[in-house]
């Protein structure tokens, strides 16, 4: 346990110390936000146009800000909510598996 812990502190200083010094690249970042996004997706199969939107916004900003920094809970946000047309027009049609439509959009 008290190894993971370290591990997680150890990415997230990197992570950090990259964001920060403005190598915010893709591949930096790659994968990430992965969990967030099928969690999402698979939250919000089934909903409505209208309240899907609101679920989108709410979902993803209560959990990116669950993330230990703050700058990467703002990353994390501006990375999915960027999408998040993408998303919805996903999750509208109705075809696509939280796997499919996470990696389509590049979020995995």
């Amino acid at each position: 346990m008290r190894s993971l812990l370290l591990l997680f502190a150890f990415v997230a200083v990197t992570l950090s110390t990259s964001i920060q010094n403005g190598q915010r690249a893709d591949a930096v970042l790659d994968g990430m936000f992965c969990p967030i996004c099928k969690d999402l997706i698979k939250g919000a199969e089934g909903m409505g146009e209208d309240e899907l939107l609101d679920y989108i916004a709410g979902f993803v900003k209560t959990e990116c800000d669950k993330l230990p920094l703050k700058k990467l809970q703002q990353d994390c946000f501006d990375a999915i909510m960027g999408k998040s047309q993408q998303i919805f027009d996903g999750l509208l049609s109705g075809h696509a598996s939280p796997d499919a439509l996470c990696k389509d959009i590049t979020l995995c």
